[in-house]
């Protein structure tokens, strides 16, 4: 929702500034970035309580990875993940058909594809129940995180 919340801020300002009566409302890249960045901190939370998971159990706190397991949530929440990747990159090259921006679509797409490679391949390498390779995959979601926050501005709904 941060990008809800930006767009806010820099319509209304651009609104004032120009004497403009109303603010458009968000077009739709911006709920393109509000859904893909809402599932990646999904997962980013799933993630990051993993290694916690004995702690959780010892004390009596009922967490997802506590009730489903270490494996299950992991595997859930990169299932997530490839999801939103396969989405994204079949919503915007879809939406750039015909379009004056196909081939920033095009290649804003495929950038998705190799950014859900990168993550399937490592995906496939961590063990999760061993809390550094758990840690280790964490880390490198953050970087696909923000790897998407650079393509951000080359989507074209």
């Amino acid at each position: 929702a941060v990008q809800l919340g930006f767009y806010d801020h820099a319509s209304v300002s651009l609104a004032r500034a120009s004497g403009w009566p109303m603010v458009p409302p968000p077009p739709a890249a911006v709920w393109f970035g509000v859904c893909f960045m809402t599932a990646f901190s999904v997962a980013i939370a799933l993630c990051k309580d993993l290694p916690d998971t004995a702690g959780d159990a010892k004390h009596g706190v009922r967490t997802m990875s506590v009730r489903a397991g270490r494996k299950g949530v992991f595997r859930f929440a990169v299932a997530m993940l490839l999801c939103t990747y396969a989405l994204a990159a079949s919503v915007i090259f879809i939406a750039g058909l015909g379009g004056a921006f196909l081939p920033v679509n095009v290649v804003t797409a495929l950038a998705h594809v190799a950014l859900g490679a990168v993550l399937f391949l490592n995906a496939r390498r961590v063990d999760a129940d061993d809390d550094g390779a758990i840690k280790r995959f964490y880390m490198m979601v953050w970087k696909l995180f923000y790897a998407e926050y650079f393509l951000l501005p080359f989507v074209y709904l």
